[in-house]
């Protein structure tokens, strides 16, 4: 069967605020470790201009886009906004694309952005403009690997070393295998780790890899784990193993990206006996049974309800079905923290008609 075009992929996913389709040969770029690293912020900030350009992504042209409609995620001044794009300007990240000569894959070094502008305003009237580079067009342009990221998820992280892993597993997490080696100084390159930090296995795992983890499985929807393997007395490399979380903690994940941040990371460590939950008891069961205003459902409890009654032919994509059944209530005047909402969901699903 003929694999979908990232670009395709992009293109469908348009009006589907919560989707990120990152190709796959960016979301596995190596990082040129010898300069400055791709900040947190700038790689968010990546992800948003590619949404924002759309179909035209692997076009040759100036997209421009409102500072006020990325800020909606990105909460910057016009200044920082302005700098996060000559970041991206000015990193250097390898991407592996097709020589155009000999057709053979070669590892280019390249920025990101190639020109950004502005309107002369001071506020987030302001309009940017940016070009997409050479590189990073062409890839996106051959690319047939591609992976969908949860806006939400993207921009909750608040460690770059999570946010390159959650790229890292969405890239696989619908493969066959559940697991990976990977050598140390290969990790290290994966996660954007600067050339000379965190040497040693034991610090790399303590200030990178093992917050990254615990960071992941607390905001994606995802179960990530690392074995460390030796050769001889010396730590190698690592197999990070993965899998998708059962529904209870999905349910979980989403209550946390619609949560507020404060005291998010001592949830995530556990490491307090001041520890509150997200949300009062009752409300927590209430939120069980709540549709979810926005975004995808992809790993979420909806998600499961809608493959047990949706027709097993021509199954529609899960995140479609969600955005189709918010239009339906909103037409209907039903709320989605009706009492009843999973039953209509059920009966909305059992229903399914497709698209005209």
């Amino acid at each position: 069967m003929a694999r979908v075009p990232t670009i395709q992929a992009i293109t469908d996913r348009a009006t589907r605020s919560n989707d990120l389709v990152g190709a796959g040969e960016v979301l596995d770029m190596q990082f040129d470790t010898t300069r400055k690293g791709l900040s947190l912020r700038a790689a968010k900030l990546l992800h948003l201009l590619i949404k924002e350009a759309g179909s035209k992504a692997v076009e040759d042209v100036e997209h421009r886009v409102p500072v006020a409609a990325l800020n909606t995620s990105m909460h910057l001044t016009l200044d920082e906004f302005i700098s996060t794009v000559k970041e991206l300007m000015f990193v250097q990240l390898g991407l592996r694309a097709l020589n155009e000569k000999t057709g053979v894959p070669e590892l280019y070094f390249d920025p990101l952005i190639h020109s950004v502008s502005r309107t002369d305003s001071d506020d987030d009237t302001a309009v940017v403009g940016y070009r997409l580079s050479n590189t990073l067009r062409r890839v996106m342009k051959d690319s047939v690997h591609w992976a969908i990221l949860s806006r939400q998820a993207v921009m909750a992280f608040e460690s770059r070393y999570a946010l390159r892993l959650y790229e890292l597993v969405s890239l696989r997490i619908n493969l066959t295998r559940n697991s990976q080696k990977f050598t140390i100084d290969n990790l290290r390159d994966k996660l954007g780790v600067p050339a000379g930090k965190l040497m040693k296995w034991d610090a790399f795992n303590r200030k990178a890899l093992g917050p990254a983890i615990a960071e992941v499985n607390q905001l994606s929807g995802f179960i990530v784990s690392a074995a460390p393997y030796k050769s001889g007395r010396s730590v190698a490399g690592v197999t990070l193993t993965w899998s998708i979380a059962p529904t209870p903690e999905r349910v979980k994940v989403q209550r946390e990206l619609e949560s507020s941040r404060v005291g998010r990371t001592v949830r995530r460590d556990g490491s307090s006996d001041k520890v509150i939950d997200l949300l009062p008891v009752q409300a927590i069961a209430r939120e069980a049974v709540t549709f979810p205003r926005q975004g995808g459902i992809a790993y979420s409890h909806w998600a499961d309800v809608a493959r047990s009654n949706l027709p097993s032919a021509n199954r529609p994509d899960i995140d479609h079905v969600a955005e189709r059944f918010r239009s339906f209530c909103a037409r209907k005047g039903i709320l989605l923290n009706s009492p009843k909402i999973e039953v209509t969901f059920v009966s909305f699903c059992k229903s399914w008609q497709p698209d005209d």
